[in-house]
């Protein structure tokens, strides 16, 4: 069963992330040592700051750099995007293109700030066309949720939540965020941007998983993540 870190910015020059090819390859490396055996590329994306198709020009340029060094380290790459959330996202005709490749899988970026009832209809008509969303790191936006409401029905929809590895270290955050996702189906990412201050840190969250939730809990998160990724892995 692979150890999947599902969401980073090690594709270099596209984001705030990697600055060189050199950077991605070091980064790939210190991912290997966290033991991660499946690397998913989810570089950002504003709708208000970029046009798609010069997104995904930079990405694949990006991607054909990268891929013979992920070989060479023998490191396999998925890659889609971190699409921030946009009004009327779910009418735009070209969301099947962020998907994780080989998946129906979109990695949503909410907005920092108080999730509404529209902000809730709108991932239901995204998920209507049967795109499975994935909420990237769920626990930033925790704090900000004064109504719980919103959050709790969009966790209750078929999505699947996205938990940074540093947000389950710190002894009085990681606590809030524990309290959310315990008795959730969640999976795990580094989120890692450099070498430096957002490193590959998947192991530290993957042991906090441990300690706190167990083996059982830490085993349904990798059980998670084969599934949806098509790795032929049956969900429990």
């Amino acid at each position: 069963m692979y150890i999947i870190d599902f969401h980073s910015h090690i594709l270099p020059g596209i984001d705030d992330g990697s600055r060189s090819l050199e950077m991605s390859d070091e980064m790939l490396k210190m991912s290997i040592d966290e033991g991660v055996n499946v690397q998913v590329l989810t570089p950002h994306f504003y709708a208000s700051k970029m046009g798609i198709d010069e997104f995904f020009t930079k990405r694949d340029e990006a991607l054909a750099k990268l891929i013979p060094i992920a070989n060479q380290n023998k490191i396999h790459i998925r890659y889609g995007a971190e699409v921030a959330f946009f009004n009327n996202m779910s009418e735009s005709e070209e969301l099947e293109r962020f998907l994780i490749n080989g998946s129906r899988i979109l990695l949503i970026e909410m907005p920092f700030r108080q999730w509404t009832d529209k902000d809730v209809r709108e991932l239901e008509a995204i998920s209507n066309r049967c795109i499975l969303i994935m909420l990237a790191h769920l626990d930033r936006y925790i704090p900000l949720q004064k109504d719980k409401g919103p959050m709790d029905e969009i966790i209750s929809m078929k999505v699947v939540i996205q938990i940074n590895a540093e947000s389950l270290t710190s002894f009085f955050g990681s606590k809030k965020v524990f309290k959310v996702i315990e008795g959730q189906s969640f999976v795990l990412g580094s989120d890692a941007h450099n070498t430096d201050s957002r490193l590959p840190n998947l192991r530290s969250g993957r042991e906090a998983v441990l300690k706190k939730l167990g083996e059982e809990a830490l085993s349904d998160v990798d059980m998670l993540g084969n599934y949806i990724l098509g790795y032929n892995i049956k969900k429990k």
